[in-house]
């Protein structure tokens, strides 16, 4: 005879069992549902399919991706130079180096396309109120330049920033370890007519003409010309002078805006002493400058047959040419 009470007990426990049974059904449930979602995929039609781990291989990839790399033909392109591209002839005036010190309009009445405008002298001076970081040994134009240069600027003419770039007596001076060229036990070199020049190896060097250059770029300068620009060939430190040149104005480049025209002024002929090269001067400079004096036709037969002479050699001369590039220099 059954006890009484005891059915009706075990059946209450058995239907909480089975409650309980289905809450944990439900709940594993919905963690697998989001479980699976990571594996949902769309593809590029909008449709989902499923993308499990025992549809992929051993090593983690997946099928469709299995693709033997030897079988893969990877087209590099490299960059195209912009050096020397797209120019035309060049007719240039160079203005005065005190042009910045009053209003400017009257001396582009008779200029031609383009003026140059020197912004940095031998001394280390800047012509205007630049706003680069140097020492107070650097001399800068007052604040009226700026305005003055802004009417260069704005005129119809293509204008033209003209730096001694490696030749400079304040900079080298005030920061002689970091950027300037020395004799072998540290102290300062100076040239034949007394004046400091910068170290192209150095980074100081580089990084105060990057500024500069990048300060050229921003006020609206339609090219730059480094004058200056190589070793004095008196000089008698050890170097591979061409190596370090090239490296200097390789760096320089990728620092500026690609398309930055760059060109370089040269006052002697390419040689081992000054570091220079007619494939350095062809591959890294847009044009050529050339100082008054210098033999041009020797420098021509040295310089390869691809480079276009009557575009990118810009001879001083002293009275416009009818055609080819050329610049006028300052009275």
């Amino acid at each position: 005879m059954a006890t009484r009470g005891y059915n009706s007990y075990r059946g209450r426990n058995k239907g909480k069992i089975i409650l309980m049974i289905g809450l944990v059904v439900i709940l594993l449930a919905a963690v697998g549902f989001l479980i699976i979602q990571n594996y949902r995929v769309y593809d590029d039609t909008g449709k989902v399919h499923w993308e499990f781990p025992f549809m992929q291989h051993k090593d983690g990839e997946d099928k469709d991706s299995a693709i033997d790399p030897d079988e893969v033909e990877i087209e590099r392109k490299e960059p195209v130079s912009t050096v020397g591209k797209d120019l035309a002839p060049l007719q240039a005036k160079e203005l005065p180096l005190w042009c910045l010190s009053d209003d400017p309009t009257w001396l582009l009445t008779d200029a031609p396309e383009s003026v140059v405008v020197n912004v940095k002298t031998v001394d280390g001076s800047l012509a205007y109120a630049s706003e680069v970081s140097a020492p107070e040994e650097v001399l800068k134009g007052g604040e009226t330049t700026l305005p003055h240069l802004r009417t260069i600027l704005d005129s119809d003419h293509g204008v033209v920033a003209r730096m001694a770039c490696l030749c400079d007596n304040s900079y080298a001076y005030a920061m002689t370890e970091a950027a300037a060229l020395c004799r072998e036990d540290g102290t300062l070199w100076w040239d034949n007519y007394g004046r400091y020049w910068l170290d192209p190896a150095k980074e100081g060097t580089l990084s105060y003409v990057k500024a500069l250059c990048q300060e050229y770029v921003d006020l609206g300068f339609d090219e730059i010309v480094l004058d200056y620009f190589g070793y004095p060939a008196e000089w008698e430190g050890e170097a591979d002078r061409t190596a370090v040149l090239t490296q200097f104005i390789t760096d320089l480049r990728a620092a500026l805006p690609r398309g930055t025209r760059i060109s370089v002024l040269l006052r002697e002929l390419p040689g081992a002493k000054n570091g220079l090269t007619a494939e350095l001067l062809n591959t890294s400079f847009d044009r050529v400058y050339t100082a008054s004096g210098l033999d041009t036709e020797a420098l021509q037969q040295m310089l390869p047959e691809d480079f276009d002479t009557a575009v990118r050699l810009v001879p001083t001369v002293w009275a416009a040419t009818e055609s080819g590039s050329y610049m006028i220099p300052a009275n």
